[in-house]
């Protein structure tokens, strides 16, 4: 089984304004590139490790046109992320050197707020 992504919106209306929520999962492995051909100490299994990530964000809009909103939201909030994202990173010029291998999130868990103004 691959990599399989789920989401979730729901928009409902409250006193005052639109309240959104976003949910996304990504849920699996992915299949890699063949490294059978490199020394074993750069070579690869043929898929990623499982792995579960979450992303959500909250929004909530304001005004008599609902044209100004806050919101909330955090990425990878499993903090599952690929440790060793470069193959042979200790030789940047050698023959086995690979950044095409990457295969989840390079950072951890992320939150962030923000303010958001639609012009008409």
């Amino acid at each position: 089984q691959t990599q399989r992504i789920y989401e979730l919106s729901i928009q409902t209306c409250i006193a005052d304004g639109v309240l959104t929520i976003h949910l996304n999962v990504v849920v699996g492995k992915k299949r890699l590139p063949s490294t059978i051909d490199n020394p074993a100490e750069y070579q690869l299994d043929s898929y990623s490790p499982a792995y579960i990530t979450m992303n959500a964000q909250v929004s909530k809009s304001f005004g008599k046109d609902k044209n100004f909103s806050i919101y909330v939201g955090g990425e990878n909030l499993t903090n599952k992320y690929q440790k060793d994202p470069i193959l042979a990173f200790d030789q940047p010029f050698g023959q086995y050197f690979d950044t095409n291998l990457l295969w989840g999130p390079l950072t951890g868990r992320m939150f962030y707020t923000g303010i958001r103004y639609h012009i008409k």
